[in-house]
């Protein structure tokens, strides 16, 4: 996710849809996106922080792909996972 400066929003920075959930896949990607930055806008992409799905694959290809930055779990991902666990139940309505 990145931050709208304007908005204050955050919003996702990248959409990916994959048939598999393992690290390799997602080093592939992410070292595909690296390039395109390093080509397009002749940077080195290396963000001070990410926030990302808890996937055990994703968040070792993140740690391993960018490790200057700080790797955060996506707080909905999260209240996500324990609602569908049964951990957390909806907010009751007054």
């Amino acid at each position: 996710m990145t931050k709208d400066e304007h908005s204050g929003l955050f919003v996702p920075a990248f959409w990916v849809f994959m048939n598999s959930k393992r690290k390799d896949l997602y080093d592939s990607f992410f070292s595909k996106i690296k390039q395109w930055f390093s080509t397009k806008y002749k940077v080195t992409l290396q963000p001070d922080e990410i926030i990302a799905d808890f996937e055990l694959g994703l968040q070792l290809s993140l740690k391993e792909q960018f490790q200057k930055s700080k790797i955060r779990g996506c707080y909905f991902h999260l209240l996500q996972s324990w609602w569908r666990k049964g951990l957390v139940s909806k907010k009751k309505e007054s």
